[in-house]
């Protein structure tokens, strides 16, 4: 009798189940490796828009780096890599810092630094254990930020250096111009500043993109006995 009731209405085809109306639906979810993709979107974006803008050249160490320009690019390159790991980590910071500003701002002064540099910490490792995000990050700091810095900050410096009298520049860019003018047909000082900064800017930029340069040293492993 039980299957005489379930059977359908001649002519009409049985629905073996149909979920009443209140009945849950499971909806599709994100997937964990989905989640994770948007949350590194998200963050970078935080982080990019939060650039500092405090110039990470240093001069005097940029002219130090030049003394040596003659024999190797090598002093310069460490130089430039030091100041744009400095200004990946200060951008960060920035970032951090923004994200606590409401809960800091009614703590006590070593509350709120308490929690600032925890802030930054947090976000700090957050990157650096995340190998792919770190690389992407650093790569699109210096596309959209650092590059110009480096491009228009050295040539700054060498101008505001050279109005100096008695500077060493003026010392470091005469002995290589007159070594320099007869097989490069530089006809002025300023032919040679032109010629190496654009050396220097384009070298350091083969090495950022090229490198899969991180924005963090690795934590250094304790001597072995």
């Amino acid at each position: 009798m039980a299957d005489e009731a379930n059977k359908a209405p001649a002519g009409e085809e049985k629905i073996p189940f149909a979920p009443a109306p209140n009945d849950e639906l499971e909806l599709p979810v994100e997937s964990a490796e989905q989640t994770a993709h948007q949350g590194q979107i998200k963050l970078i974006q935080e982080i990019m828009g939060k650039e500092t803008f405090i110039d990470p050249l240093n001069s005097e160490q940029i002219t130090k780096a030049y003394a040596h320009y003659d024999r190797s690019s090598e002093k310069m390159m460490e130089v430039l890599l030091t100041s744009f790991k400095t200004y990946c980590r200060k951008s960060i910071r920035e970032a951090a810092l923004i994200r606590v500003k409401n809960e800091v701002a009614t703590m006590l002064f070593d509350e709120a630094e308490m929690a600032k540099r925890q802030a930054v910490e947090e976000l700090s490792k957050h990157i650096q254990t995340d190998e792919h995000l770190e690389r992407l990050l650093a790569m699109l700091l210096f596309k959209n930020h650092f590059w110009n810095w480096l491009r228009f900050g050295l040539k700054e410096i060498f101008k505001e250096q050279r109005a100096q009298p008695g500077h060493q520049i003026n010392q470091y860019l005469n002995r290589r111009f007159h070594r320099l003018k007869g097989e490069k047909g530089f006809h002025t000082v300023a032919d040679l500043i032109n010629h190496d900064l654009t050396e220097i800017v384009n070298t350091f930029k083969s090495q950022v993109m090229k490198s899969g340069l991180k924005i963090f040293d690795p934590p250094q492993q304790p001597p072995t006995t």
